[in-house]
């Protein structure tokens, strides 16, 4: 541990929620940075957990590992707004990076600072005509170099089947190469997590489900590369499309890519309602449909 890592560890010991824009002006470091000493504690036994905000920001607090990866927001505000992508197939030739600029140049254009990334990041099939990358470790760090950076935006990751490809034929673990190379890139887990707001859960799934019997509000599925919205009696599951042009249905026709804008209502810090935007990436970003489901009629 260096004399800057004993500095910094000092200083959240100190001043527990300290902003990690605070951390890196004091300290003269880039998000890089920081991350870099955050993971050189961790190795030395201190770990930091990471705290995220609705706002976008990021507060640091000394303690145990967290089970689950949670999103705070202030009391006074009344909703939580994201955007949601998935089913990217990054290093697939029907998918380009242009996509997730265009999402990023809307919500900086709309006050949103979290995205929801529902699976398949890569393409993960080696080898493939398809692929524009022979392996996937290569996939994910081109992937990586190219991923847009905004200080102010957060990307809760799921990972699905094609980014769990490669644990059959390599030891690349995706979920800690993820983990360890960038502090906004939150992962969630490998095909099923949660990530709690106050008081409720959102279930992040792709090829896979959550139980009938739960009581989780809110479903955010992958995987199916089709927008579609289902209600059940406790709440809805939402099946978000490809950000990609990969049609899985047919092979003659492509999709537009798509990514939906999604506004939770909170009363007491409970899910009230949530309203759905479908937006198609053509020459400009164009809206599809929307809908509201009213949690509280349920």
């Amino acid at each position: 541990m260096s004399k800057r890592d004993e500095e910094l560890l000092s200083c959240i010991q100190e001043h527990p929620d300290i902003s990690v824009d605070r951390l890196c002006e004091s300290f003269d470091m880039s998000a890089s940075q920081l991350l870099q000493s955050l993971l050189r504690l961790r190795r030395g036994g201190y770990y930091v957990r990471q705290n995220y905000h609705n706002n976008g920001n990021i507060t640091l607090l000394l303690g145990m590992h967290p089970d689950r990866k949670s999103i705070y927001t202030d009391r006074e505000q009344k909703k939580l707004h994201f955007a949601a992508i998935a089913d990217t197939h990054f290093g697939h030739y029907k998918f380009s990076m242009k996509s997730v600029r265009d999402v990023y140049h809307y919500c900086q254009e709309n006050n949103i600072h979290l995205i929801f990334h529902l699976g398949d990041v890569v393409e993960g099939i080696e080898n493939s005509s398809c692929t524009r990358y022979k392996s996937v470790d290569r996939q994910f760090a081109s992937f990586l170099k190219e991923y847009p950076y905004d200080p102010h935006i957060l990307n809760f990751i799921l990972l699905g089947n094609h980014d769990n490809w490669s644990s059959k034929t390599t030891k690349f673990n995706s979920l800690l190469f993820l983990t360890d190379k960038r502090i906004d890139f939150i992962p969630v887990g490998m095909a099923m997590g949660t990530v709690a707001v106050n008081k409720e859960l959102i279930a992040f799934c792709h090829n896979t489900g959550v139980s009938s019997e739960s009581n989780i509000k809110l479903v955010l599925k992958g995987h199916s590369h089709q927008y579609r919205l289902v209600n059940n009696e406790n709440g809805c599951i939402i099946h978000v499309p490809t950000l990609s042009r990969i049609n899985t249905m047919s092979c003659s026709h492509d999709f537009l890519p798509s990514f939906l804008d999604i506004q939770i209502d909170l009363y007491a810090n409970q899910f009230s309602a949530i309203s759905v935007k479908h937006l198609q990436l053509q020459d400009r970003i164009t809206p599809v449909g929307d809908c509201k489901v009213n949690f509280l009629k349920k």
